[in-house]
């Protein structure tokens, strides 16, 4: 394919917006040359070779501006990128030098800071809308829409995201109940190490409107990653970073010390024969070989059929306790549940659950 060819100014700038040095490349006051200079510029070595510069796929013949991230160049509409962006929008507002611009076939080149592969993501969701609500979106995706969504305010896409997050990740104990299963994904592709990548970007990306979805994502990915279970595809495994695996440590030790509360209520049961050997068996059910954190919150329903599993080492029916240790056992959980979805957010160093919402909603605000 013929790359684009350049009618360049030496010392002209690209497009250049003052109140966004971080975001475009502009030329800086150069300074008089001396002797030294030359002297130190012979004795280095001569600079490696730079990358040329190729056209990506999205290369539209009727493009107004040229986009470059990295060595890549996008060549697309203004008018679209000021229609969704009001950072673009204001960019483009900008009065830019008459003479001599930076262009690339007549239309002017704007460099943006941002990874080659995020801006392809980004365009390819503005113009070919590839992942419509009901399709599922690679995690890949979905962190190039929320870094750059939220960078240059491009609220429809950033807004999907977040949207989809909280519906594969509940923020309450309501939308957790009503998921037909958990640790199912719905709204995203099951990669490997999905789960961790979202802890990890959600994490450390310093996006409020994310931290919702923070306590449910490390309640279910710390587990799996301490006990060594592996992951289908073990060459892609990976782990998370140390200072997550540390809040993750923390984090399920306090789920172990919070799940014996919980079922605390199995001793008491088996006043009959029949409930006493029911209640035996969902003890070795749920702690053995470790405890089954991942039912910590479960609803009942949920709870009494997933043990029932004609799969599991220790398969147990609790519907065959008498009527009244069956009242006991569900009342019981169902209490100490609704306190342990309360307190999750504490045991990972998070702030309550009012003000995860709190913050998040002000940050949309």
């Amino acid at each position: 394919m013929r790359r684009a060819t350049r009618s360049v100014t030496p010392s002209s700038p690209p497009l250049y917006h003052p109140g966004l040095h971080s975001f475009w490349s502009f030329d800086m006051p150069k300074r008089r040359r001396t002797d030294a200079d030359d002297t130190e510029e012979e004795l280095q070595e001569p600079p490696k070779d730079i990358p040329p510069v190729k056209r990506s796929d999205i290369w539209l013949e009727d493009g107004n501006v040229i986009l470059q991230a990295e060595d890549t160049q996008f060549k697309v509409h203004r008018g679209l990128l000021a229609r969704v962006s009001p950072i673009f929008a204001d960019v483009f507002s900008v009065p830019q030098p008459a003479d001599g611009d930076l262009t690339v076939e007549g239309c002017p080149l704007l460099h943006l800071q941002d990874s080659a592969q995020d801006i392809n993501h980004l365009l390819s969701a503005l113009y070919d809308q590839r992942y419509h609500t009901g399709r599922s979106m690679p995690f890949e995706v979905a962190a190039a829409l929320l870094r750059l969504g939220k960078k240059y305010e491009i609220e429809p896409l950033f807004d999907e995201v977040v949207c989809r997050l909280k519906v594969d990740l509940p923020t309450t104990l309501e939308c957790s109940d009503s998921l037909p299963q958990p640790n199912i994904w719905r709204e995203f592709c099951g990669e490997d190490n999905i789960l961790r990548d979202i802890a990890e970007f959600a994490y450390t990306s310093n996006i409020p409107e994310l931290r919702p979805i923070l306590p449910i994502t490390l309640a279910w990915c710390c587990d799996s990653i301490i006990t060594g279970e592996e992951e289908e595809d073990d060459i892609n495994s990976k782990p998370l970073s140390p200072e997550l695996q540390r809040v993750c440590l923390v984090g399920r030790q306090k789920m172990v010390d919070r799940f014996n509360e919980v079922f605390s209520w199995v001793d008491a049961l088996g006043d009959s024969p029949e409930c006493s050997g029911v209640c035996k068996t969902f003890t070795k059910s749920l702690w053995r070989p470790e405890p089954e954190l991942d039912c910590l919150m479960e609803p009942w329903d949920r709870l009494v059929k997933f043990h029932a599993a004609k799969d599991r080492k220790y398969s147990v029916n609790l519907k065959k306790l008498c009527k009244h240790c069956y009242g006991n056992a569900k009342v019981a959980y169902e209490s100490t549940r609704e306190e342990c979805w309360d307190l999750l957010p504490s045991f990972f160093g998070l702030p309550g659950w009012d003000v995860l919402n709190k913050d998040s909603a002000g940050a949309g605000a």
